[in-house]
């Protein structure tokens, strides 16, 4: 589930950096592109991780929380990662 998280979040981020916001004439640059894509997943998956701790949700059935949090962070970046290579291989990013 924290993959495709991340993968909606990082679509969602893509698409509103660049195609909401109109990124002012820059040069878009893949780089540019992974580390939107990334970063909004990682950021929405720390929030999450947080929620989850604070709310008392750190009951886990194997391993432990602090385990279970780098998975599930590690799944996020992962979807994050797989939404740049989406978004670069449809050329979205050569549209803006």
């Amino acid at each position: 589930m924290h993959f495709l998280g991340g993968f909606f979040v990082g679509i969602l981020s893509l698409w509103s950096f660049f195609f909401a916001i109109n990124y002012h004439g820059s040069p878009v640059t893949p780089l540019k592109v992974l580390v939107v894509g990334v970063l909004g997943a990682l950021l929405v998956g720390l929030v999450w991780e947080l929620f989850e701790y604070e709310s008392g949700l750190t009951w886990n059935a194997i391993g432990s929380y602090q385990l279970d949090t780098i998975k599930d962070l590690t799944m996020d970046v992962l979807g994050g990662y797989t939404a740049y290579v989406y978004f670069v291989l449809k050329g979205y990013q050569k549209n803006i």
